[in-house]
This record gives structure tokens, sequence and C-alpha cells, in this order.
């Protein structure tokens, strides 16, 4: 078993680049493939999509479709790694936690951990 410092070193790579992915996949949704939704009413620019419509939702072969798939999907992955990071870090959080309020409770109270 790796000691706790790779443990985390890893988590917060692989966080970054899931971060980033996320941020990828928006952009990509955003400014590349954005949605038509509220161009006039229901639908695609109001109504029946054109074969020029269907053609254009397409990127690096993914439909738009499944770019929203890809985008949910990280940000899933990236929800429960930031879960792992807190079980990993909770013995910090709750020291840190206990220093801050009893820091507030004056001088005479005594250091937590």
């Amino acid at each position: 078993m790796p000691n706790k410092g790779t443990v985390n070193f890893w988590m917060d790579i692989v966080s970054f680049f899931v971060f980033m992915m996320i941020v990828g996949t928006g952009i990509v949704l955003k400014w590349i493939l954005p949605s038509r939704h509220g161009e006039g009413g229901g639908g695609w620019k109001g109504g029946g999509e054109t074969a020029g419509d269907w053609a254009g939702r397409w990127f690096l072969g993914v439909h738009r479709s499944g770019w929203v798939d890809i985008h949910f999907w990280l940000a899933v992955i990236l929800v429960g790694l930031i879960a792992v990071h807190i079980v990993l870090h909770w013995s910090w959080i709750v020291c840190s936690l206990k220093a801050h309020f009893l820091k507030e409770l004056g001088p005479s109270s005594k250091k937590p951990c």
C-alpha cells in the first residue's frame, strides 16, 4: 500500500485532469456545439430541424448528446473524487475546525491536536 502522501498526490493529479476535461467538454458544449433551444419556440430553431442542422451537431466524431453525457459522467467522477479527498483528509478537517473554534473561545483553550 502506498503511503498517504503518494495517494494524496495521485488523487490531486487525477482530480485536476478530470476537472480540466469537464472544462474542455463545457467549452465544446457552449461554443462549438451550442444548444439551439430558445431560438423562437419549441425544438431546435423553433421547429423541424433540417439535415444541415443534424449534420452540424457533431464534433470529433461525437454527437452533441454524446458530449453532454461525457460532461455529466466526468462531473459524477469528480464529485466521487472530491468525496474520497474529504475522507482522506477527515482528521485534518476535524483538527482544523477544532483549532479554529477553540481559538475563538480565547487564549485559555488548549490545542485540540
